[in-house]
């Protein structure tokens, strides 16, 4: 075993038979990471949505004006079959999108997500919230008409981030 002092932090390094042995009393605090709960993420156990995970804006985008909608798209992403994301909700995006550009506050008039706007708030602070900033920067960059169709593989990044708490 090697450990290394680096400013605030303490690197351990062990070797594949240090691994196998008996934890030593003196690490005894890292069994309290065992008994750290973990937070549903946007499914419970039983496959359920859980509308309140903070990837949902803690229910805000679910309670949102244009939450009905976001929920059409989320239920309709959600389904257990095997055609690509990037095609079979088309409908649902755009109806979700088209109700949000109505949202006084979280899209300009050039087409642009208003990264400020409190509705998108709880979502980038999200654990995946770094895949959704990527995503509304490029649709915010993007040159495209509509704006932001050549971003769709960012956001399906997010919601593969998403699905990632899932298990």
């Amino acid at each position: 075993m090697v450990l290394e002092n680096q400013e605030n932090h303490e690197v351990i390094v062990l070797s594949q038979e240090d691994h196998s042995l008996p934890l030593n009393p003196n690490y005894g605090w890292m069994l309290d990471f065992k008994n750290i709960k973990r937070l549903p993420g946007p499914r419970f156990s039983d496959g359920t949505i859980n509308w309140q995970c903070p990837c949902m804006a803690g229910g805000s985008l679910v309670a949102h004006r244009c939450g009905h909608q976001f929920r059409q798209l989320y239920i309709c992403m959600s389904e257990n079959d095997h055609d690509d994301v990037t095609v079979k909700c088309p409908d649902q995006f755009i109806n979700w999108s088209a109700c949000m550009q109505n949202v006084s506050g979280s899209i300009y008039d050039d087409g642009r997500i208003n990264i400020e706007c409190p509705c998108l708030h709880s979502p980038l602070a999200h654990r995946c919230g770094h895949l959704l900033r990527e995503a509304v920067q490029c649709t915010n960059s993007s040159k495209t008409n509509p704006r932001g169709t050549d971003c769709v593989d960012h956001f399906i990044e997010y919601d593969l981030c998403l699905r990632s708490f899932d298990k």
